[in-house]
């Protein structure tokens, strides 16, 4: 078995490839603007709801519905 680093790959349903390295770099420019804690909650919220959504999608089309 594979052993995942931080630059591993996935693909989300639209065929575009994301990687765990962009979440850092997106907390980084978080932390650079100026973001407190309450509005990087909102954008933790924001990407987990994506991610969620994503898995979602993809369950329905594996199951065709």
């Amino acid at each position: 078995m594979k052993s995942m680093d931080i630059s591993s790959h996935f693909q989300d349903d639209s065929g575009d490839s994301t990687s765990l390295l962009d979440v850092d770099v997106l907390l980084l420019f978080a932390d650079i603007l100026g973001f407190g804690p309450h509005k990087l909650q909102y954008l933790i919220l924001a990407l987990a709801s994506h991610i969620v959504a994503s898995y979602f999608s993809q369950l329905s089309d594996i199951q065709g519905v």
